[in-house]
């Protein structure tokens, strides 16, 4: 892993995806039903561009629209997290040379390109997908708590019709079946298919 600093020192030289190599500012954003992964990638994610040198920040959309209540004409509170985006890019004053990887879930192309907006530079969505059994194992893993039975249950429902919805929007450019792989793994072929895109 290069040390602090390195990254600066970078040439525009080298394949996508690789070291030596400086990608032009954009957005990676990890969409998908809920328990496909999303967070964990993203951490991944930040590892592998780390380890490559690339300047980046990572932002976790969930985590920008954590209250309650949500107001009744926007339960998920997609103009709150969008707002908090904004001006967290606004804040950030290295913005235009980073790599911004973001995880969360955008329904349709109207709500993608207001996160576009709100980020600033140009962005990829990437859609996790897994198989429905797979998703439930992973949200039987998660909330194992026997306190937590009535959130499993929500999230098994939330996880079947959310799939819908992203079917329907075709709001996604690439496709990652995460089945099988590790996160890490899910991380490197993000990785791989959007250096194709540099």
């Amino acid at each position: 892993m290069p040390r602090p600093g390195a990254a600066s020192r970078l040439s525009d030289g080298g394949r996508c995806g690789t070291l030596g190599h400086v990608p032009p500012a954009r957005a990676v954003l990890l969409t998908g039903t809920v328990g496909v992964g999303k967070t964990t990638t993203l951490d991944h994610l930040g590892a592998l561009w780390r380890g490559l040198g690339v300047p980046h920040a990572l932002v976790d959309l969930d985590a920008l629209r954590r209250t309650w209540p949500p107001p009744t004409r926007d339960p998920f509170q997609v103009g709150l997290a969008l707002a908090n985006l904004a001006s967290l890019r606004a804040n950030d004053t290295e913005r235009a040379s980073r790599q911004v990887g973001l995880a969360g879930v955008v329904e349709d192309v109207a709500e993608r390109a207001r996160l576009q907006a709100a980020v600033g530079v140009p962005m990829i969505v990437v859609r996790l997908s897994a198989s429905r059994g797979e998703v439930r194992r992973r949200l039987l893993r998660r909330h194992r708590d026997p306190d937590e039975q009535e959130s499993l249950r929500w999230y098994l429902r939330r996880a079947v019709e959310l799939d819908a919805v992203l079917d329907r929007a075709g709001a996604h450019d690439l496709v990652v079946d995460v089945d099988d792989l590790s996160p890490r793994q899910v991380a490197q072929r993000v990785l791989d298919l959007v250096g194709e895109r540099c």
